[in-house]
């Protein structure tokens, strides 16, 4: 009498089978993750019931050698899930053991028996014998139940492989880091999570991202998983760097340090924070932005201005293109913003207006046109403003003349014109104003000596005229005065003299007229003093100017002045250029042997007599003596011809010298 069989004789047939065996195998991994899921209740329907004769493993024989068909998905994953747990142990018997297992002859002989029970196989005699189909109603139960069983088990398997490989692709794959995403195809966002994405940043002000470009890779790049977009309050600011990025050629630099470049998605560079040229507080909001020369060649991204975090916005130095963005206007909290030395164009946004903290404004050396906007008079914590060097015209606004805190305004080679106004002397805590290279014209203002804290006053390349105020000399701060290259007329004021901290003074190329005043000599720190070059200033040069003991450059040429060379210049011992040419100076060159420092002398074009003394030889930085058109007799200094390096001398024809610079003589 044959055994009762269970399912685990059933898994002994699968072992038996090598196509269902290998399947088997590779998936069981996947079996056992399905069987730690919760089961549901059996279907008791399914189950043998009582009275019912269970199956011997003579018609198993007979089922594996007659595969049963294919059923329904739903059923053998019903049954796979009846499988009790605790059988799955004896199911992963290796088949070279598989156990009771009987000889294959056998089989057939027990199919041939069996064959009026159900079985059908080609082995088989078609004709069963009454005696073999004695019990017709327990072989179609058991034949039945055989082919549920079998069924069940091989669609477990099919099914078990769809369920496991769907598994692994939703839970086995490593997540991405925020903000970050790995470079596998697996981690790319869908179109949903895309889409969630760019509705959240229509919300927040963005325009929707073009197909390609660099908006579109931003917004690939930043999005990890649905949700994340809406609930991240860092969603947006970082986006806005992720198209900063994409917008410049991909080479922000990373966080190893500086000088080294890393893209976006390498992994040390997560965090945007930690980006080189990035500062956060600690809310993790961008604060400042620092990209200085980095070489980026893009447009500024209008989405900067939603970065409404920022203090500091630094992106000089770069071949930046296209206009300012209109939405710099949001940044609110903006102290400095640094756009120079780029190839900026268009008009300077009003938009300003709304950078009511404001500080330093640099948008120098760019092709800027249009005029300057009056909404610049509304930042009334700007200190520091440089317009220079673009292609600015107009009027200045008389908006900022009223900056109260207002310290340096550079507004340098544009094309700005019109008359310098009275409102100007409001200007009180400005400390360098310069307006040099324009078109400017009119008088320069007396209010100017209002301007207590004024260091460097440059209105030189202008069309100005009228005389220099004697209200200059209430501007003692000042250190640097270019009003040269104007059409000033009148008189060097005494008041000049005042200036005793000035460095430097350039008041070279006018129409002024009168004499050089002795108050000159009280510039006692002045450095380059430059007056000629086409004024018409007569007299004789002061002997005050002996007193200038830190003068080094000394231009008084292209004038009327007349009478001697004073002896008194001997002791400007730092002097190193001296120009009186073209003048009508007389008399003998002094001996300036003490002027140590001297390395270029320029006396032509003078009516000078005397000869040229040996102190030449004792000057040892001496480089140019040009002397032509005097009255100089006699010969050149033999030991000057034999110094190293050569110098070069420029001499009239009258004078002797077997080194001088090629002559022509008559």
């Amino acid at each position: 009498m044959s055994q009762p069989i269970t399912i685990d004789d059933f898994d002994l047939i699968i072992a038996e089978d090598p196509v269902v065996s290998q399947t088997s195998q590779q998936m069981q991994p996947q079996k056992q993750q399905q069987q730690q899921q919760p089961q549901p209740a059996q279907n008791r329907s399914e189950m043998p019931q009582p009275g019912q004769r269970t199956r011997s493993i003579d018609d198993f024989d007979i089922i594996a050698q007659n595969p049963p068909q294919r059923q329904s998905r739903k059923k053998s994953k019903r049954l796979k899930q009846e499988k009790p747990p605790q059988q799955v142990q004896q199911s992963q018997v290796p088949r070279n053991n598989p156990p009771q297992a009987q000889p294959r002859q056998h089989v057939q002989q027990r199919a041939v028996a069996a064959n009026g029970r159900g079985g059908a196989s080609p082995d088989v005699d078609a004709n069963p014998s009454p005696k073999a189909c004695g019990a017709r109603q327990r072989c179609a139960v058991g034949v039945a139940v055989a082919l549920i069983l079998g069924t069940a088990v091989v669609l477990s398997i099919l099914v078990g492989t769809k369920n496991s490989n769907a598994l692994r692709f939703n839970n086995d794959t490593p997540s991405s880091p925020p903000f970050v995403r790995s470079n596998s195809p697996s981690s790319a966002p869908n179109s949903a999570e895309l889409k969630e994405a760019a509705a959240v940043l229509t919300i927040r002000g963005f325009k929707p991202p073009a197909p390609g470009s660099p908006q579109e890779e931003a917004l690939e790049w930043i999005v990890d998983e649905p949700g994340n977009a809406a609930a991240d309050p860092l969603f947006t600011q970082n986006y806005i760097l992720a198209v900063v990025h994409f917008s410049s050629a991909k080479v922000w630099p990373g966080a190893a340090g500086a000088g080294q470049i890393n893209t976006l998605n390498v992994e040390p560079v997560r965090d945007v924070c930690a980006w080189n040229g990035v500062t956060c507080d600690a809310n993790r909001f961008i604060t400042n932005i620092s990209m200085s020369e980095r070489n980026l060649t893009t447009t500024i991204p209008p989405e900067i201005g939603l970065l409404t975090s920022l203090v500091e916005l630094k992106l000089d130095g770069n071949n930046f293109t296209g206009s300012i963005p209109d939405s710099l206007g949001s940044l609110i909290k903006l102290k400095n913003l640094e756009l120079h030395k780029n190839n900026l164009t268009g008009s300077i946004p009003i938009t300003i207006e709304n950078m009511l903290n404001l500080e330093t404004l640099q948008l120098q050396e760019n092709n800027l046109s249009g005029n300057i906007p009056t909404a610049v008079g509304k930042m009334t914590k700007l200190k520091n403003l440089y317009l220079e060097q673009n292609n600015l015209g107009g009027n200045i606004p008389t908006e900022i003349y009223s900056l109260p805190s207002l310290e340096r305004l550079d507004l340098f080679e544009n094309n700005l014109y019109g008359s310098l106004p009275t409102e100007l002397g409001l200007l009180t805590n400005v400390d360098t104003l310069g307006l040099w290279d324009n078109k400017f014209w009119g008088p320069i203002p007396t209010e100017i000596g209002n301007l207590k804290k004024l260091e460097k006053f440059y209105l030189e390349t202008n069309f100005l005229d009228g005389p220099i105020p004697t209200e200059i000399g209430l501007l003692t701060n000042l250190r640097d005065i270019r009003l040269h290259n104007n059409n000033i007329i009148g008189s060097i004021p005494t008041e000049i003299g005042n200036l005793v901290n000035a460095n430097f003074m350039y008041i070279d190329s006018n129409q002024m007229t009168g004499t050089l005043p002795t108050e000159l000599g009280r510039m006692a720190q002045v450095i380059h003093l430059t007056i000629g070059g086409g004024n018409m200033i007569n007299g004789p040069i002061p002997t005050q100017l002996g007193n200038l003991k830190e003068l080094e450059w000394l231009s008084l040429d292209e004038m009327a002045l007349t009478g001697n060379i004073p002896i008194t210049m001997r002791a400007n011992s730092k002097l190193k250029n001296l120009r009186l040419n073209n003048n009508k100076l007389s008399g003998p060159i002094p001996d300036l042997s003490p002027l140590g420092e001297l390395k270029v002398i320029r006396l032509n074009n003078n009516e000078l007599t005397g000869t040229l003394g040996a102190w030449v030889v004792a000057l040892p930085n001496l480089r140019n003596i040009t002397i032509t058109n005097n009255n100089i007799v006699g010969s050149v200094p033999i030991a000057l011809c034999s110094i190293t390096p050569p110098r070069l001398i420029e001499i009239d024809c009258a004078v002797g010298c077997n080194c001088c610079a090629p002559r022509t003589c008559r």
